[in-house]
């Protein structure tokens, strides 16, 4: 019976990742102000907590200072993981894979409706300033 304990706590789900990056000038902050990036991760892992750590410490990887375009230094920072979803059903993943889910009530859709409508159709990027690289 042990045995069997000992094997499942070693076997890992996938998890999906919720993580937020700014972007900004790395010196002169007055040039624009920062935008978030919210990417989805997806990694394995044997519990929740340990999913927010490695997504984390995997988010810290990807940070990034490069020069843009206008010969700006442009810094990626990882700012926070926002949050985890387990996805313990996958075995495979294919086209159409549910990579992350979260319920939320109806004032919550709308409240993210209203973000992205925002995010899309005001012009966050000043004119001139190429769009972040990624």
């Amino acid at each position: 019976m042990t045995r069997k304990n000992k094997a499942k706590k070693s076997i890992s789900d996938w998890y999906g990742v919720l993580a937020v990056f700014e972007t900004s000038p790395s010196e002169d902050k007055t040039l624009w102000d920062p935008v978030f990036e919210i990417r989805v991760m997806l990694l394995r892992a044997a519990s929740e907590d340990e999913a927010m750590k490695k997504g984390a410490q995997l988010a810290h990887a990807e940070e990034d200072v490069y020069m843009n375009a206008l010969n700006q230094q442009v810094s990626v920072r990882f700012k926070e993981v926002l949050d985890v979803s387990c996805l313990s059903w996958v075995k495979k993943f294919t086209d159409g894979t549910e990579t992350y889910y979260r319920y939320v009530g109806a004032e919550g859709l709308a409240e993210i409706k209203r973000a992205l409508r925002r995010t899309f159709s005001e012009d966050v990027t000043p004119k001139g300033r190429p769009k972040a690289r990624r």
